[in-house]
Parts: structure tokens; C-alpha cells; sequence
């Protein structure tokens, strides 16, 4: 689920999960809601509504939202959060959500409603996340030891800023992939350079690892050292403490 609100009332679930899937439309329909937008059906040619259901944590259905089909998911979650707040009489709220869910004035707005927060980071977007917090030294805490059958190995480690409080989740087994896929990349990239810059040219996942000089391509080894800095980890950030 993209993200979860963890609730405090006598009357209503102690959580709920919130997330949204696009309906496209075939013919002529959607001529009210109907919009074109970022299709999770892959048919960006028809237009399309946004529905997001909130569920218990039973599975049970609480409420669905009908958007219009040009809805960005930041743009659908603290009105969903604030209706349920407001219809439900909930006293304390605490969002936890996917990256995907959020954004920099989402997180500012949330902070002045005063609600509780676990929020994914962006974390090559967040300067702080990649110049202070992952540079931050500090032993992990396992969560998931690495086994055969059990979940997937998992360490936390905990990071307090100015700019708040963050988690760093590790995942070695993750870490080796990222490796492994950033160096297949490289040789690519190389071989590339070899036969003329053109075949660069439009390439997200290979002009992070380059720099231009005079309208020509060359690996940039300050930016493919600063990249191994990300592998298997992700970074939440929270207002929480450890006894809330």
C-alpha cells in the first residue's frame, strides 16, 4: 500500500491503509471526471479516473475517493486524511507513507496541522540526506537477520539533525544488487564513449554517471562514488520519538 494512517479513537481502526489505482475509459467516456493522466494501466491514450480506497487493518473497505484522471497522488492525501479526521472525530493521527505520497509542501503542511509523520525521502532530491545524514557514522541495529525463508535482511539506524529526526534502512543484500547494476552500467557507458556521444544523449540512467566538458561526455568518478553512497539503503524522516 502506498501509505498508511495510524489512528487514535475508541470508535475506529487503530490503522488504515490508503492507496489509488487508475480506471481508463473506453468509447466515449469520461466526459466529467475523465482526464488524461499518469495511466497505471500503460494507456496514457484514453482518458481516466483516479480511485483511492482506504482500508482497515482487517482488509475491511472504510471509504473510497473518485478523482479526476489528472490527480497526483501528493495532491489526494492530507484532503483524504483531513475528511477521515473530521468524519470519524479522530483525536491523534500519525501518517506513514511512500516517497510517491509526498512532497515538500506536504510534509510542510502536514508539521503545521501538527500531526504525527514516517515519511519516505527522496533522497537524491533532499541535499541534507545526502550531505549530512548518510555521511553520518553510527552502528545499524538489526531488524531482519538474513535467513533462507524469513523477510529480507533489513538494519536501521537512527540520525538526529537540526533538520530532524532520520532512519536509514539497509538492506546488504540489496546493496550488492545496486552494486552490481551500477558497475554493468559503467562498462556500458564506456564502451559507449568509445563509439561517439550521441548514443548518450537522452539517457537519464547514464548522464548521472557523467560530466560534460566543452559539448563532450566522460565518466565523472566523484559522481559514481557519491552514487555507491545510496546502495540497499532508503531513508525515512519523522517527527515521531521512540516512546510515541
Amino acid at each position: 500500500m502506498k501509505s498508511c494512517f495510524s489512528v487514535s479513537d475508541e470508535t475506529f481502526s487503530p490503522l488504515v491503509f490508503f492507496d489509488t489505482t487508475s480506471i481508463y475509459f473506453e468509447g466515449n467516456g469520461g466526459s466529467s471526471l475523465g482526464e488524461y493522466g499518469n495511466s497505471k494501466d500503460h494507456r496514457s491514450d484514453r482518458k481516466q479516473l483516479v480511485v483511492g480506497a482506504v482500508l482497515d487493518d482487517k482488509g475491511q473497505p472504510v471509504c473510497c475517493e473518485i478523482l479526476p484522471g489528472n490527480t497526483a497522488d501528493v495532491r489526494i492525501l492530507i484532503p483524504v486524511v483531513k475528511r477521515l479526521k473530521k468524519r470519524f472525530g479522530i483525536k491523534s493521527i500519525c501518517i506513514v507513507a511512500d516517497r510517491g505520497m509526498v512532497s515538500a509542501d506536504n510534509t510542510a503542511m502536514i508539521e503545521e496541522l501538527v500531526w504525527r509523520y514516517i515519511l519516505g525521502s527522496r533522497m537524491r532530491k533532499q541535499k541534507v540526506i545526502g550531505e549530512k545524514v548518510l555521511k553520518r557514522g553510527g552502528r545499524y541495529t538489526i531488524v531482519h537477520p538474513k535467513t533462507k525463508d524469513g523477510p529480507s535482511p533489513l538494519k536501521v539506524k537512527e540520525v538526529k539533525l537540526d533538520e530532524g529526526r532520520f532512519i536509514i534502512c539497509f538492506n546488504e543484500d540489496q546493496a550488492k544488487k545496486d552494486a552490481e547494476s551500477r558497475k554493468v552500467i559503467i562498462e556500458s557507458l564506456k564502451n559507449k564513449l568509445k563509439k561517439g556521444e550521441k548514443a548518450l544523449i537522452g539517457n537519464k540512467g547514464y548522464r548521472r554517471y557523467l560530466k560534460v566538458a566543452h559539448e563532450s561526455f566522460s565518466l565523472d568518478d566523484d559522481k559514481i562514488k557519491k552514487e555507491a553512497r545510496y546502495d540497499g539503503k532508503y531513508v525515512l524522516t519523522t517527527n515521531t520519538t521512540p516512546t510515541d
